[in-house]
């Protein structure tokens, strides 16, 4: 039996610059019987409106709180209660600005890992860099957990011995592509922590740290990753109506 995949991704009127080309790339993933459910945390409810009306399975969920990693949280949240309401074997998180291979589910369902992603990169400019974190002298003993650490971000040299066409550990890389099993988001919450300005990916590596899941990287895959800033404030007035025509995807509700 093939394993059931639900596509899940926060949306947002910020990123209208790429939703409607990214909706267009992933009607080309390969992997057959994708559900994808879309989870908006616009000010307003018109595009998520729109996108319904184009037969995209959308809900709109009120932003919660003054900061981009409360929305942010509260919208993967609202993911992972739909994905366990379904009978879903793997939690495919696609931010909507990635644009991964077409085969990029097949690649990472052949490892059979609890949580395995894709890198991208972050910043731009002088600031670009490989979505990788480590601890501080954690080097490669992934065996040792402890609930006292530092995280930092791999330096431009270390990314780049780091990429070798492996899969392998590393403490986090975000989820903005990443293939997580059932069961490990039975047991993990998306969440936040008001004293701690972490967005709900930093928690939940944290999280699977501590209950001594590995987090691996597919090294063999970088994709496009066309990223603005998710706490720029836009008006939600002037987008324009979704014209992917119902059918155009194959969705479940």
């Amino acid at each position: 039996m093939l394993p059931k995949i639900l596509l899940c991704s926060p949306i947002n009127i910020v990123k209208e610059y790429c939703l409607y080309e990214w909706l267009e790339h992933i009607k080309k993933l390969t992997f057959p019987d994708i559900d994808i459910f879309l989870v908006d945390n616009s000010k307003t409810m018109q595009l998520s409106d729109s996108l319904r009306e184009s037969g995209l399975d959308c809900v709109h969920e009120k932003p919660a709180g003054s900061e981009a990693r409360y929305f942010m949280a509260s919208s993967l949240e609202r993911c992972r209660i739909k994905f366990l309401a379904g009978d879903y074997t793997h939690f495919f998180s696609l931010e909507c600005d990635i644009f991964p291979p077409d085969d990029i589910i097949e690649r990472l369902l052949a490892h059979d890992l609890d949580v395995v992603s894709a890198t991208y990169w972050i910043g731009s400019g002088f600031e670009s860099k490989l979505q990788l974190q480590t601890i501080y002298n954690q080097h490669t003993d992934y065996e040792k957990r402890t609930k006292e650490f530092k995280v930092r971000y791999l330096t431009f040299e270390e990314a780049q011995l780091f990429i070798d066409g492996q899969c392998k550990p590393m403490y986090a890389c975000g989820i903005g592509c990443s293939l997580i099993k059932r069961s490990v988001l039975e047991n993990i919450k998306f969440r936040i922590d008001p004293l701690d300005a972490g967005f709900a990916d930093s928690f939940f590596h944290r999280d699977i740290w501590e209950m001594g899941i590995n987090n691996y990287v597919d090294t063999s895959i970088i994709p496009l990753h066309r990223n603005s800033n998710w706490n720029t404030v836009l008006s939600d007035t002037g987008h324009k109506k979704m014209q992917i025509k119902r059918g155009d995807l194959k969705l479940k509700k």
